[in-house]
């Protein structure tokens, strides 16, 4: 809706006031057609030789006033020139008084002035002045040649004529301001109400608008989420070549930037017999953070499952290139990557490797708690060295050994008594409290451990932790 401008306003003025012009015309007339014949009231006191003309002077104003509505309805002639015909025949017609120094004569007067008063606020001023000299003095010039001789000049009514005029011009000089302040305020109040209904059919479009896209997206990252979902490596897999392990895996989002996955080599071959296990910690989380893992997990498949690499720090020194070379990181400004952690087993020979980006492995042999720190770099991203390398750590399985592969989101939830984040400390202290626990009972401790520490306060990233025992 456009502003109001002061053009505006006084054209919208106008307009209403031609409108209140015609109503208030219509009901003076209306008035004056009504109320004179009650004049008659005085008829008996009326010397005989002038009732005839008394009866004609009273009824003329309430006739001229007829034939002016019938002219108006038919003729369509204005109706402010009705009203004006009929406001002089009023006004001529008070001047009449065939009772000198009856004070009913001043009533009569009174009615005619109150009669006037009805119209005069939305006529111009001057107009209005006009009528009160006429009022004035044709009453004046009436006394003086017909009235002076019969009645004191004290008793005539001419000063309270002309006082009770001036008091019904100023009046309606207000009730005038009035009605224009009234109209200011009303038609402000009105644009701006005009105004607030269009910003609410707008916010109310807007809104629909926002709940099509919304539901639209909510579609969008639900067959997201099935679509990462069927990516991941399937409960019943994960079981077949590890029996004794567990995944607790919880997005901040319905999609997540941590990712994990698992592929099993040389199945067939009991020397070479083997699995690789990759826990995913990508750039974000959320829609970005996904799209990130889902070229992680192609690249990964590519770099093991085509190209034959099973070397923890040679998948990471690949998986490096490759995704420099994917998102063009060279010539952009992009820095997405991912802290990974990548375990190979040979179960033939009963060893474990371990390469990390920015992630640690921990792992118990004989109830004793030890860490495999990666490398404090990411596998993609900036590159300030000349050639990145990751270091591949070996760990022999030559007793009992229960190890974990995790992104930082378990650790560095907030929450607690003072919303402190959960710490490494303390989640070493809780894998070395749990870790001889049959697997289901140590992913429900987890579960149960975090919903307690996280209290009210929002989970800020993604979760995952890994668990597996030899």
């Amino acid at each position: 809706m456009k502003p109001i401008t002061e053009d505006h306003l006084h054209e919208e003025w106008l307009h209403e006031k031609q409108r209140l012009r015609q109503r208030l015309s219509l009901w003076t007339i209306a008035l004056t057609i009504m109320l004179y014949p009650g004049t008659l009231a005085d008829y008996s006191m009326v010397a005989s030789a002038e009732k005839s003309f008394f009866v004609w002077v009273r009824l003329i104003p309430s006739m001229v006033g007829a034939l002016g509505l019938i002219t108006f309805y038919t003729l369509r002639v204005p109706v402010q020139w009705v009203m004006y015909v009929t406001l002089v025949t009023v006004l001529t017609s008070s001047a009449y008084r065939p009772i000198p120094g009856d004070m009913a004569n001043f009533v009569f007067t009174n009615g005619a002035c109150l009669i006037l008063m009805s119209a005069i606020p939305l006529i111009a001023f001057w107009q209005s002045v006009l009528f009160w000299l006429y009022l004035v003095g044709l009453n004046a010039t009436v006394y003086m040649v017909v009235y002076a001789d019969k009645v004191p000049l004290p008793q005539s009514g001419l000063v309270f004529t002309a006082a009770l005029g001036v008091m019904f011009v100023v009046v309606s000089r207000f009730r005038h301001e009035i009605i224009h302040r009234n109209f200011l305020q009303s038609f402000q109040l009105k644009s701006q109400n005009d105004q607030i209904n269009d910003q609410k059919n707008q916010l109310e479009a807007l809104n629909e608008d926002l709940q099509e896209k919304n539901s639209m997206l909510t579609e969008s990252i639900g067959y997201a989420k099935n679509i990462q979902t069927l990516l991941l490596p399937r409960p019943q897999d994960i079981l077949r070549v590890f029996p004794q392990s567990f995944v607790f895996f919880k997005p901040r989002n319905q999609v997540s930037g941590d990712f994990y996955w698992l592929t099993e080599i040389h199945p067939h071959q009991p020397e070479k017999h083997g699995a690789i296990v990759v826990a995913m910690d990508c750039t974000g989380h959320g829609v970005p953070g996904a799209l990130i893992s889902m070229i992680g997990e192609s690249l990964l498949k590519q770099v093991v499952n085509k190209e034959k690499i099973h070397a923890p720090h040679e998948i990471l020194n690949s998986l490096h290139r490759e995704i420099r070379h994917t998102l063009r990181q060279k010539e952009s400004l992009n820095r997405d990557g991912m802290d990974m952690g990548v375990v190979h087993i040979n179960f033939a020979q009963k060893t474990l490797q371990y390469a990390g980006a920015c992630n640690t492995m921990i792992y118990f042999q004989d109830k004793q708690l030890h860490q495999l720190k990666g490398d404090s770099y990411s596998v993609g991203g900036e590159q300030r060295e000349f050639n990145r390398c990751f270091t591949n750590h070996v760990v022999p399985l030559d007793k009992p050994t229960t190890f974990y592969l995790f992104s930082d989101g378990y650790q560095d939830q907030f929450g607690g008594n003072e919303g402190k984040k959960f710490m490494r400390k303390r989640f070493r202290e809780t894998l070395q409290q749990i870790h001889t626990l049959p697997m289901p009972t140590q992913i429900q401790h987890l579960e149960q451990t975090l919903t307690q520490w996280q209290g009210h306060h929002e989970q800020v990233d993604d979760i995952l932790v890994m668990g597996f025992r030899l």
